[in-house]
């Protein structure tokens, strides 16, 4: 967009995304008074500065960051040796996963190769981990390095004057204005998506290779995408699901329980993929972010699958299952964390271990009731199985791989009759699952 400074010189308010960030330039003077910026916790402590730093005049910049950040790399570890290896040891896990199922592709494997990118993705990422940890103070501090003059603004009282409560009625609700018209624009949004014009195949990989796409463009490859993930009806709910990451949850639901016959043949055709675009080699962060091997095999060594098909069945941190799981995930959280990417507090007891397990599926639990033991007020919990139409995507799903096994992330491809791969049988009962222990030891992590 070419034109944008004289977009915007159309508005007196601007509110973007925090993805506005390196790569525009906002040039116009004596329009724009201030730039006011949120940091969450989600983009790393440069990014931050870079979004303060668009408009190019210097007017006053407004901040508030969250004192923590959440949003590390890998295991968290602010030890780059620490995190170098505990990615080498996830990659050793999912070779040994792909060569129980006769994979000879990782045979001649050197774990070394491209060394020195790994240890400046390493240092990279330590670097963002150790900012998320004073993530505050972080930025603030790369801020005053810069040259920048900080001005810490005192906390407001919490105290309403009889003023300002007499006045309140006369202002209008901007935050339910701003919130009502986001809703109804990403609406209008999804619907467009909704009713985009299909393509088929051939007019999908074209289109894809067009430099410059217009809206209808977008549209049109965004609606073929979903089809090709789902392979259901292009829904408006099926846009908001997948803008929710519906389809990582499902994904892994899936190979945990329908599709876990064809979990093996998955990671193969995946392995083999980035072997084939590497040139026999791969760079191990993005070989372990592809393979699902060792996080389903996690959290099938955790009970997972068996609570998953006792529907009825009533959950207390007093259940012994669940006890067990607490345990063998909190001896455990080292590992859960470089393989799964979730943390566990020390102090995590049964329900909210299951609970943060549950949910990487879009699973959730209800409370049903409270019960006193011993004087002690226990609360019973239950499953909730959500009903937001993924038996209908399991069954395409499953239906494909019967067809094609581990081909059902690509099931719009094949049944267009585009690609046609090696048929082969599933592999599953040959996917030994690995212990816990082959990660190692949990290492400096924060």
């Amino acid at each position: 967009m070419n034109d944008l400074d004289q977009r915007l010189a159309a508005y007196d308010i601007v509110l973007v995304s925090p993805s506005l960030e390196t790569g525009i330039s906002l040039d116009l003077h004596g329009h724009f008074t201030s730039v006011w910026a949120i940091a969450q916790g989600i983009q790393s402590e440069n990014s931050v500065r870079q979004s303060l730093s668009r408009l190019r005049e210097p007017v006053p910049r407004h901040l508030w960051a969250a004192p923590y950040g959440f949003n590390k790399v890998g295991n968290g570890s602010t030890s780059i040796p620490a995190l170098i290896s505990s990615t080498q040891k996830l990659t050793q896990v999912n070779i040994r996963l792909l060569q129980q199922s006769d994979f000879s592709g990782f045979d001649d494997f050197d774990a070394g190769f491209q060394a020195e990118s790994l240890q400046c993705w390493a240092k990279f990422a330590v670097r963002v981990n150790a900012s998320m940890s004073c993530y505050r103070e972080a930025i603030v501090a790369a801020l005053a390095a810069e040259g920048h003059m900080i001005a810490p603004v005192a906390r407001a009282s919490t105290r309403k004057s009889s003023s300002s409560t007499a006045e309140a009625p006369l202002l209008p609700d901007f935050a339910a204005t701003i919130t009502s018209i986001r809703e109804r624009n990403y609406f209008e949004e999804c619907q467009a998506i909704a009713r985009a014009r299909d393509l088929n195949h051939r007019q999908y990989r074209s289109l894809r290779q067009t430099l410059v796409k217009s809206k209808a463009d977008r549209l049109r490859l965004r609606k073929y995408e979903l089809k090709r993930r789902y392979g259901v009806p292009v829904t408006i709910d099926l846009v908001r699901k997948d803008d929710n990451q519906w389809y990582d949850k499902l994904r892994l639901h899936y190979f945990l329980t329908e599709g876990r016959d064809y979990l093996a043949n998955r990671d193969r055709r995946v392995a083999r993929q980035i072997l084939h675009q590497g040139g026999g080699q791969v760079f191990t962060p993005d070989f372990n972010r592809s393979q699902l091997g060792a996080t389903i095999g996690i959290l099938d060594l955790l009970g997972l699958p068996v609570l998953l098909s006792q529907t009825d069945r009533e959950l207390r941190n007093s259940d012994t299952d669940l006890q067990h799981m607490a345990t063998t995930a909190l001896e455990s959280r080292s590992q859960i964390k470089t393989a799964i990417g979730i943390g566990l507090a020390r102090n995590s007891t049964p329900i909210m271990v299951l609970r943060r397990l549950l949910d990487q599926i879009g699973f959730s639990l209800t409370c049903l009731r409270n019960e006193t033991v011993q004087r002690k007020r226990l609360r019973v919990y239950g499953i909730n199985q959500p009903t937001d139409g993924r038996a209908s995507v399991f069954k395409h799903w499953l239906a494909t791989d019967r067809r094609f096994p581990g081909w059902s992330e690509q099931a719009a491809d094949l049944w267009d009759g585009s690609t046609l791969p090696i048929v082969t049988k599933p592999v599953c009962d040959e996917f030994k699952q690995l212990s816990l222990g082959n990660f190692g030891e949990s290492e400096a992590i924060s």
